[in-house]
This record gives C-alpha cells, structure tokens and sequence, in this order.
C-alpha cells in the first residue's frame, strides 16, 4: 500500500485543502506581533490574494463563512484595521494598474500577481522592493522557530534584477523542471534506480539518453512500440526553458541594468540541440505523453510536479520524482522554478511595507499552516511511495532556482520556433537568431527600456 504523505504544491491551480485542519489551530500571535503594527484604524485593500487552504472566493476569503468571518475581525481588531477584499482577479495588466495609478484611482494595498507579471511591474515603478521589510519582520527567532522547510524555502526568492518584490504569505507556484519517474517500471526492466544516480553525481544527459534508449520497447511482441523512455505533458517539452537551465543557461539576462535576450548563447543553443536529438531518435511518443505515462507505458515524463502525486493516486506502479539531468556545462542540479503567484505592494500605497508584511502573514495564518507536522496533520493530501520520494520532493524547493517566466508575451514567436527546432528537425541557431529582434523590442517594451 502506498504511503500517504503531505507536500503543499501549487501548479498551474491552487490546491485546496480541509478546511476544518486549520481553524483547529491556536494562534500564536507573537510570530504577528500586532502591538508592534498599528494600523491606526485605517483600511487596507488587497485584491486578488491566494490562500492554499481556502479558496472560496478570489481574494481567498470567503466572508459568508462564519469561520472565516470572525477570524478577519479578530485581525482587523488586533493590528487596529479595516480590512477591505477585492472580488477581483490577481492582477496580471501593466495597462491597467497604469491607468489606475495615473488616474489617481488605484486604492490596492496588496495586489495578488505572478512573477511574470510582477517583474514588469517593478521595472515600471509601479511594485515596491521589499527585501528590507521581510527581513525585518521574518529574521527574529520568534518567527522562525519551528516553522517547516518548505516556507524557510520559500519566503525569500530573489528575482532578475536580485531584488525582492513579491512575498509568499503560503505555498504558491509552481516547477516543471522535474521528472515524474515510474519506479516499478524501472525495477520490471532492470534500469538503474534514479535516486542512487543523482546522489553518485551521475545523473546527466548522457546517462539520460542512455535509460530513455533501454526504456523504449514493445512491450506485448507485435512489433510496435508502445513504451518509451521519455515524454512531456505537451507536444514539445513543456519548458524547453527548464532544460537550458539544466545547461547553466537562460533565456534572459540583466545587463548593465537591462532586460537582455539571452537564447542564442551557447548553454541555450546547446541544450535546444540535445531535445532535438532526443526527439529525433523516437524515445519520445507522439503527442502528448501524460495519459501514456498515466497507463504506465513512459519511464520518465517531463510536467507539473503534483503528476507524482495524480499517477500515484490513479496507477498501481509507484512513482517518484527527480530534478532534470544535468548539461554539460552544469556542475550541479537546479529545479527551474517560474510563475510563481504571490503578493506585491503597490508604490502608491501610504501603509509600511513591514506592517502590511505582518498583517498579510497574520490573515494567511502562516506560523499556524507551516508550523505543524505536515506528515502527522495532512497524510491525506498527496499520495507518495515512500520517504526517499518525500525528500526529493522538498530538496527541490531547496534547489529551487528562480528564472524569468517567459512565454509570447515575452518572446514573440518563441513556441512556434521551439516547435520548429524540436519536432520539425530546424537549425536552432536559425530560429532562436530570427526570434532576437523582436523579442529584445519588446522587452525593451515591456520593461521600459
């Protein structure tokens, strides 16, 4: 029987958890120190919020529940605030916060958005750094004793231009640089255990292509092949971006104080050729790979991390999770990270970045949802096989490595050429150079440069 095991993980969606866990939590209101934040009765808006356990409504409070209800009056009480919740989206619109901002009609306080988003966002003026201000509420003893890894890993990321501008009052993003690795399998075909490769330092490219090659077989003697070593939740590898990054690349750079395209340098080049090689050769399916790998017919599949705990769930094999393999030019593993939904503060707002950092902290409940066992209190969340696969799944928050989220809002034309350079067998120095142009234009205009 599988054992289950907690991991918060937000990918693409939120994930929800019982609600009724929480709320049987003391508050320990000396992590918040409210005495030290008041607020003087004014009011504090905040659109567009994330919660991992609660998700009724867009700011993810839900004030018709009674629960939910007190528990924001007992903070409006304690820190001496009126607090007032958008039903409105987390903000992803430069235009829009602009408008609002030079109108001088832009009430938000807080404002939930992603990384994508909130980099441009910063680069226009428009967000507050706010690494001063985190460190000065979160580095004391109080805060951090007995708080969980997972948060210790999470509440500081340093962005492009190595400023701080978004926070994390809970566990929100997501990494799809990892591979979801089907570990019966592995054992039924006597492949070498990807564990005891990453710990040896023999988890690379090479070692890779080589599992995918012995994977790929008919498995019923008919003649057609119908398992494969590798596959990706898209048609072309979901985040192409993840394996330049295994290469010590990037798409993007910051010179001299300047939002740069970054994908015609050699890491890049590099490790685009190695996909097309590997897509080449057939050690990949046609299409997308998921439902495969869900049946049992892929090793290894490139995706969203929460796939370890569906295929858990839904198969009878065990799986579990491994960083990408390592480029040549790597000298160690990273889980590319990107997307990542959190808070930022407006510069119009007139409130401390620290208080309303506490104040956030303290809606959010953060010292109680990050200060339990998670394996003791929430054993019914995430399906896992066993502890070595638990372990590698918070190790890759350890190794967790921010890069700008890009996509054709950022690169135009950037799938098509991908697409181009994987399946369609095309040069990739030529489509990544006729991809420059453009795409550094509008960098250079979204980041108002």
């Amino acid at each position: 029987m599988k054992k289950l095991i907690i991991m918060f993980v937000l990918s693409a969606l939120v994930v929800t958890l019982t609600s009724g866990i929480l709320w049987a939590l003391e508050v320990d209101w000396s992590r918040y120190r409210p005495e030290d934040y008041d607020f003087g009765g004014a009011t504090v808006h905040i659109r567009g919020g994330w919660i991992p356990y609660r998700v009724d409504t867009e700011s993810g409070i839900n004030m018709e529940d009674p629960r939910d209800r007190a528990y924001i009056e007992l903070v409006q009480e304690k820190f001496n605030v009126v607090l007032e919740f958008s039903n409105k989206s987390g903000l992803r619109s430069a235009d829009e916060m602009a408008a609002g901002i030079l109108a001088g009609e832009w009430p938000y306080d807080i404002i939930g958005t992603d990384s994508e988003w909130a980099s441009i966002f910063l680069r226009n003026g428009f967000i507050k750094p706010i690494g001063d201000a985190l460190n000065a509420f979160m580095n004391t003893e109080v805060w951090n004793h007995g708080l969980h890894p997972l948060y210790q890993n999470y509440r500081y990321l340093e962005y492009i231009d190595g400023e701080t501008y978004m926070f994390f009052p809970f566990n929100a993003g997501h990494s799809d640089s990892l591979l979801t690795w089907n570990i019966s399998l592995f054992e039924r075909d006597n492949l070498p255990n990807l564990y005891n490769l990453v710990e040896a330092g023999e988890w690379t490219w090479e070692t890779f292509t080589d599992i995918a090659r012995r994977a790929k077989r008919d498995t019923t003697g008919d003649g057609v092949i119908d398992q494969w070593g590798y596959g990706s939740r898209a048609a072309v590898p979901w985040a192409p971006h993840s394996w330049i990054v295994a290469n010590n690349g990037r798409a993007l750079r910051v010179e001299d104080g300047r939002m740069m395209f970054a994908l015609d340098e050699p890491e890049a080049i590099e490790a685009l050729t190695f996909l097309q090689e590997i897509y080449n050769e057939g050690l990949t399916p046609p299409g997308n790979a998921r439902t495969l790998a869900l049946q049992g017919k892929v090793a290894m599949l490139e995706g969203w991390i929460i796939h370890v705990d569906q295929f858990n769930r839904e198969h009878p094999d065990d799986f579990g999770v491994v960083p990408l393999p390592r480029g040549p030019r790597a000298s160690e593993h990273v889980t590319n990270g990107f997307n990542l939904l959190g808070l930022a503060i407006p510069t119009t707002s007139q409130h401390d970045p620290e208080a309303l950092i506490a104040l956030t902290h303290a809606i959010y409940r953060v010292a109680e949802t990050y200060g339990v066992d998670p394996i003791r209190q929430w054993d019914d969340i995430m399906h896992l096989p066993d502890r070595k696969t638990y372990d590698y799944l918070y190790n890759s928050f350890e190794i967790f490595k921010h890069t700008p989220y890009f996509k054709e809002n950022y690169l135009p034309g950037y799938t098509e050429a991908m697409r181009n350079i994987i399946i369609r067998d095309q040069s990739p120095a030529g489509e990544i150079a006729s991809l420059k142009l453009a795409s550094q234009t509008r960098l250079d205009e979204l980041f108002g440069q």
